[in-house]
Order: structure tokens, then C-alpha cells, then sequence
């Protein structure tokens, strides 16, 4: 249970009382990642069932992804825009990273935050009404699951930072348990489609991060938000252009 409120406090803006957790077990709670996705696509896809045929379309995809947004705390958001300010700077590794730890937004981040929104929206809006819950609890899962798949396959860029806990532990059943959980859920939800998704995620995430890992040496915390962000964008593309 420890470790499901320690997932739910990384993941999301809820927060509880703290617990004395050891390092071991702070690095196990990357098992849940697939059910705190899970838990938001749910929340979405509560949202979205309440307020169709109130509100239109185009305003309420704006609004669901803004309560994604919120709900997540922008934590993946702003590693979004860290990461594309660093990897387009032209800059070497060590001010890559520097570039990550900056607080102040360049114009590669503004930008890639505001399209990645529009193509969410727009995304949602090309979904028919009988995939878009499914849509929006397979993003959910599947994004923070590759949290996970990124974690157990690359190594901390860093000496120290906020996300080296969860790499302090590299035990093959905290790989294992995730994948089985996200591709259960896949394939409850959407069958061979969300089998065949899970799987292209898990693939599109080892690349993104082979590829950073050449750059950067590893990965950080900012490039796991680019890469949750990125996935939920991926996973809502598969969905539009499979089915």
C-alpha cells in the first residue's frame, strides 16, 4: 500500500501524510505506474461521459487534457519543455543538463508544450465517440507505464536528482509486474488493437530513450515527463490511425 501512495505522490498533485519508506521501496512503487494511470483515465473518462452533449466537442477536449495537466501536477509538461530546450540546444552534455535545471522556459519548450497540446485536442476531436474513453484510459495507462519500461532500461544521466531513487533498484520482477498489468489493461480495453499498442509504445519509449542515452549518457527526470508526454500523444495517434 506504501508503495501506491508513493507512485500516486510522484505522479499526481494528491498528496498524504508521510511515511517512513526505505530507498528500496520508493524505487518498487514504479510497479503501480500502470495504476495510477489507470486511476486518471478513469477520472477522464468520467469527465468526458458527464459533460458530453453539454458541452461541445472542441471545448471539452481542451478541458480534458487541461485536467490531465492538472492533475499530473505539470510535472511531465515541464519536462517536456526542459527536455526540448536542452536536446535543441546545440549545447555540450553537462550544459544539456544544465539547460534541464533552469527554471526559465526557452522558445524549443514554449513551443513544443503548445503543440503537443494542439495535437492532443485535435487528436481526441478525430476519435469517434465510441473509442474516446478508451482512448483517453489507454493514454493514461500506457504513458506512465513507459515510465517504467524507461527506468528499468537506462541509467540515471545524473550524479543526484529528485527521480535517481527510482533507478536505485534494477530488479527484472519491477519490469515484469508493470508490463503485465499495462498489457492486461491494454487488452481488456481495446484487444488485439491495445495488445498491438502496448507493444509500439514499449518500442517507440526504448528508442526515444536509446536515443537521449547516446546524448545525455542517460536519462533524468525531465526526459521521463518528455517521454510520458510524448506516449500519451502516440498512444491517442495509434488509436486514431488503427481503428
Amino acid at each position: 500500500m506504501r508503495g501506491l501512495i508513493e507512485a500516486l505522490q510522484f505522479l499526481t498533485i494528491f498528496r498524504f501524510k508521510k511515511t517512513v519508506i526505505n530507498i528500496e521501496g520508493i524505487a518498487a512503487s514504479k510497479i503501480y505506474f500502470p495504476l495510477i494511470g489507470a486511476f486518471l483515465g478513469l477520472i477522464l473518462i468520467l469527465v468526458n461521459t458527464t459533460l458530453t452533449g453539454i458541452l461541445p466537442q472542441s471545448l471539452l477536449n481542451l478541458l480534458l487534457v487541461g485536467i490531465l495537466i492538472i492533475l499530473s501536477g505539470g510535472l511531465h509538461l515541464d519536462g517536456l519543455s526542459d527536455t526540448f530546450d536542452a536536446l535543441f540546444s546545440g549545447k555540450s552534455k553537462e550544459e544539456m543538463l544544465a539547460i534541464m535545471k533552469d527554471c526559465h522556459k526557452g522558445a524549443f519548450g514554449v513551443t513544443a508544450i503548445i503543440f503537443l497540446i494542439l495535437f492532443k485536442v485535435n487528436l481526441l476531436s478525430l476519435l469517434s465517440v465510441t473509442f474516446k474513453n478508451q482512448g483517453l484510459f489507454l493514454m493514461c495507462v500506457l504513458s506512465r507505464y513507459s515510465l517504467n519500461t524507461a527506468i528499468s532500461f537506462f541509467p540515471y544521466a545524473r550524479q543526484e536528482g529528485k527521480a535517481k531513487v527510482f533507478f536505485e533498484v534494477k530488479d527484472k520482477i519491477l519490469f515484469y509486474i508493470p508490463t503485465l498489468l499495462a498489457v492486461i489493461l491494454a487488452g481488456f480495453t481495446l484487444k488485439l488493437t491495445g495488445l498491438l499498442i502496448s507493444g509500439l509504445v514499449i518500442i517507440f519509449t526504448l528508442i526515444t530513450g536509446k536515443f537521449v542515452k547516446n546524448i545525455l549518457g542517460g536519462i533524468t527526470g525531465d526526459i521521463l515527463g518528455a517521454i510520458s508526454e510524448l506516449n500519451e500523444l502516440f498512444v491517442l495517434f495509434l488509436i486514431f490511425i488503427l481503428i
